[in-house]
């Protein structure tokens, strides 16, 4: 049966809930980010308000931006 809905999975697994209290191996990845990635996070660990953080600042230095799904679909990065 047709739904009209489209199956997406993320480009880029953090290992964020490996962290355990040090997050170097969950940043190191996070740096590999490019355009059009979708990132897996969670945010059910304790570390996750510090990756996220480090996540943003790692995007802003890349001139990358954050968008929404619909965006990255219309755009064709999907």
């Amino acid at each position: 049966k047709n739904t009209n809905l489209i199956s997406i999975g993320w480009s880029l697994r953090s290992l964020d809930t490996t962290a355990k209290g040090n997050i170097t191996k969950t940043i190191k990845r996070l740096e590999k980010i490019k355009a059009g990635n979708i990132v897996l996070l969670h945010d059910n660990i304790t570390e996750a308000p510090e990756i996220l953080e480090k996540f943003i600042t790692i995007v802003r230095a890349k001139n990358l931006k954050f968008m929404r799904l619909d965006e990255l679909i219309s755009i064709g990065l999907m």
